[in-house]
């Protein structure tokens, strides 16, 4: 939901901009336009660093699998590529996976404890590191400032407040730095 609503966002952020500026009274348009492309960068930003984090565990995943010799784990790391797109799904996705194919090509259940250590593994590698890292990188906020929000986030709307914490967050930012820099620059007389 998060990617697909940040994608029609980027996608006509042109038209709801020039409505939302038709809003605005004349002496705020440059403070507008420039919160607006903040924000439209921020979203940007937030959607690169998740498809990185995607990429960086999609690559652990598949390294991980082909270190304990599970058949078909480039396929695997794949998967967990593209079902970490949707956050908390990777890993536990991948790692279903990973132990159906290893019963099916080695017919016992011998590998299965390995596999879920490596899964446990990965998971709080990408929880603990690889999220915060690359998406608080790309959307320029401290990886400290990120796992609070998901903890808030998570706290007061559950799985759908960890989903938004972050690009309200981000959001929150740049309307707060960049209102605070233009009213200084364009108002003089708002001494902030």
């Amino acid at each position: 939901m998060m990617l697909i609503s940040t994608f029609f966002l980027l996608k006509d952020s042109r038209s709801l901009k020039r409505a939302f500026i038709a809003l605005v009274p004349n002496r705020m348009f440059e403070i507008t336009l420039n919160v607006l492309h903040q924000i439209e960068w921020s979203l940007g930003a937030y959607l690169r660093g998740i498809l990185l984090d995607a990429l960086s565990i999609g690559v652990i995943t598949t390294f991980a699998l082909w270190l304990i010799d599970l058949p078909s784990f480039f396929i695997v790391g794949l998967i967990a590529a593209a079902a970490n797109l949707v956050p908390y799904l990777g890993p536990p996705t991948a790692g279903l996976i990973a132990m159906f194919i290893s019963v099916m090509t080695r017919g016992d259940f011998d590998q299965i404890p390995l596999i879920l250590f490596v899964f446990v593994v990965i998971r709080l590698f990408d929880d603990a590191v690889v999220q915060p890292l690359t998406i608080s990188r790309s959307v320029r906020l401290h990886p400290l400032l990120i796992i609070f929000a998901l903890l808030v986030g998570g706290q007061l709307f559950g799985i759908i407040g960890m989903l938004f914490a972050v690009p309200v967050v981000g959001v929150f930012k740049v309307l707060l730095t960049e209102v605070l820099a233009g009213m200084k620059r364009y108002m003089p007389a708002y001494d902030v």
